[in-house]
């Protein structure tokens, strides 16, 4: 999968290394989820930030979560997530799809859906879907600026 990544973006070398080591910690299911802090000792709430309604692995953030879902569905691309698929297919579906540019905006966007979570959650800052959708967007047309949200 390393291999894919490394083809579908090309984008800056920052935002490159960024979404590479995101989506492959995304991939090996090693990114610190409320529940995968659960299942170190960590206790906290595991309910996820973004929707409130369902506890937060990473299946639930990226694929079923309803703030994620909409995020995907109101960018450019119109992207909807594809009914019982893990988390390797999906992404290993959507980097291979062909199209550099939308799997360059949809590994953006996933990466904008996990910033807007941990803003939510350390920050307590709400983002709007259009904006996390919009700077994901903003992001890929200028590398250089590799804007977060609202920073």
């Amino acid at each position: 999968m390393e291999t894919m990544l490394g083809s579908c973006l090309i984008i800056g070398s920052l935002t490159v290394l960024v979404l590479r080591s995101f989506l492959w910690r995304l991939a090996k299911n090693i990114l610190p989820t409320k529940d995968n802090l659960r299942k170190k000792g960590i206790l906290l709430d595991e309910t996820c930030s973004l929707c409130n309604s369902a506890p937060e692995t990473a299946l639930h953030l990226f694929m079923d979560c309803a703030f994620a879902r909409q995020v995907f569905s109101s960018s450019v691309l119109s992207y909807h997530i594809l009914e019982n698929m893990d988390i390797c297919n999906w992404l290993r579906s959507m980097l291979v799809c062909g199209d550099f540019l939308s799997a360059q905006i949809l590994s953006s966007l996933i990466h904008k859906v996990w910033t807007a979570r941990n803003m939510q959650l350390y920050q307590q800052k709400a983002c709007s879907l259009l904006a996390v959708a919009s700077v994901a967007e903003f992001n890929l047309r200028n590398p250089e600026a590799n804007r977060f949200l609202f920073s």
